[in-house]
């Protein structure tokens, strides 16, 4: 039989897209009336409207109920402070819109499993519940705010390589200095639940006993007493090594196949500098000898001479222009940062923009090949796009050093978009510059953010991690 979801939203959208997610794996509800909520169900979504509208009615359900009843609450992240009151005492479960199918499915299959836990309990007692806390395949765990096990399930020993969930629980004494391989996403960790009560796949790079590491993803939320302090945190932790694994050589291909882009292009634009255009330039003697020597005689001739050499003064012209395109000069032997200011300069002259560069030349001293033609590339296809879509008359380049990290970024005040565009699945295609942007700053470990709004230009922001000195 399947569950039975009720589907409290009063936003139609959601409500259509939550129904149609939903629909191939459980029996969906759609309420006529607020009384639907006294009708049989196994878990029940709402949105803000109408948790505001039956939280009365819920409490009462809840009460009522001798098993766990969930209900999820969706809401945007911006509304997760003002509904957090309602965690643990209407509602379960946050959803943060968008929704994630993904994120959807494993929420919801969170709250089911855990009813079918519940009645489980009412049914076979608590000899049920340890079979399945102890059979998971996921880790399941309890921990004290300050970082403590209170206890472990024999999967998430499993994960981390210890041999029984007694050994884990009596060795990690301290999660934030014995087990998180960076320290600092612990505290990372807890200012999430401190401020959203859960956290959703969070994912963080975890010791096993061996001392070798692995990755995992979390999800936990925050147990609360009465008067609304945390008591404990619990929640389930899934092994993705193997995911980032093929991630890892997913990125190591496309380097190599940017890097073999990279060889390519240089190898095309040596050509067309030390070949083309010598022979283009040789043309050109040759066609000004021959005016010399047959224009005295015949006007007709030298006219017809002098249009072919503007011709090929205007090919050199154009190789030499997709020479330098190809493979900035500047770069390999100025550096980044005069690099950028001959391509700023170019695009200013070209597309008769106002486009301002604000860098220190010392900044090139901490940019190695790889990082230099990354960020010149970035900036080379963002300038582009600028050119071709974002109807503006001005542009900031800004590159800086903050602490160990090189900072790009790219303003410019044109028509500027709608951001969400950009997730539509039909948006893949009208986006490669911004796609290939960002992984060029993703295969340096680095991150790419772009903010938009139509009227109010674009904003592409890059950081990229600098290598710790010698």
């Amino acid at each position: 039989m399947m569950n039975k979801i009720l589907l409290f939203v009063d936003h139609q959208e959601n409500r259509r897209l939550l129904a149609r997610m939903l629909a191939a794996h459980y029996e969906v509800l759609l309420p006529q009336s607020d009384k639907a909520i006294n009708e049989a169900f196994d878990l029940c979504i709402l949105d803000g409207p109408a948790l505001l509208r039956l939280q009365k009615r819920v409490k009462g359900r809840k009460a009522g109920e001798a098993t766990f009843l969930p209900f999820l609450l969706v809401t945007p992240r911006q509304n997760v402070r003002i509904i957090r009151r309602h965690i643990g005492k209407t509602v379960d479960e946050l959803l943060i819109s968008p929704i994630e199918k993904v994120e959807l499915q494993a929420r919801v299959e969170i709250g089911l499993r855990t009813r079918r836990l519940s009645l489980d309990l009412q049914k076979q007692g608590e000899d049920k519940y340890r079979h399945i806390f102890e059979n998971a395949i996921e880790g399941i765990f309890q921990t004290t705010p300050e970082g403590r096990l209170l206890t472990a399930n024999p999967a998430l020993a499993r994960i981390l390589g210890y041999d029984s969930p007694e050994e884990l629980i009596q060795t990690i004494t301290d999660l934030q200095q014995q087990l998180f391989v960076d320290p600092a996403k612990r505290s990372e960790f807890q200012r999430q639940l401190e401020t959203t009560g859960v956290v959703q796949r969070f994912e963080a790079q975890l010791y096993r006993k061996d001392g070798s590491m692995c990755w995992n993803a979390v999800n936990t939320g925050a147990v609360r007493g009465t008067r609304g302090a945390v008591l404990y945190y619990e929640g389930t932790v899934e092994d993705i090594t193997e995911r980032k694994e093929a991630e890892a050589a997913l990125r190591k291909v496309r380097q190599s196949i940017l890097t073999a882009q990279e060889t390519e292009r240089s190898r095309i634009a040596r050509e067309l500098h030390d070949d083309v255009c010598q022979r283009l330039s040789a043309m050109k003697l040759h066609l000004g000898a021959l005016a010399n020597t047959l224009g005295k005689t015949n006007p007709a001739i030298l006219a017809k001479l002098r249009i072919i050499k503007q011709q090929v003064e205007k090919n050199i012209i154009e190789v030499r222009r997709i020479s330098l395109h190809l493979r900035p000069t500047a770069l390999d032997d100025l550096g980044l940062v005069k690099a950028l200011r001959q391509l700023c300069n170019e695009f200013k002259k070209d597309h008769h923009l106002t486009i301002s560069l604000r860098a220190t030349n010392s900044l090139s001293a901490f940019c190695d090949a790889a990082m230099g033609i990354a960020l010149y590339r970035i900036v080379q296809e963002g300038l582009s796009n600028i050119a071709k879509h974002a109807r503006a008359t001005s542009v900031l380049v800004k590159l800086a050093r903050r602490q160990n990290r090189l900072i790009l970024d790219l303003e410019d005040n044109g028509k500027g978009f709608i951001l969400e565009k950009l997730k539509a699945p039909h948006a893949a295609g009208h986006h490669l510059g911004l796609l290939n942007m960002k992984e060029r700053a993703e295969l340096l470990e680095g991150t790419f953010r772009v903010e938009s709004a139509r009227r109010k230009g674009t904003k592409i922001h890059v950081e990229i991690p600098l290598a710790p000195a010698e």
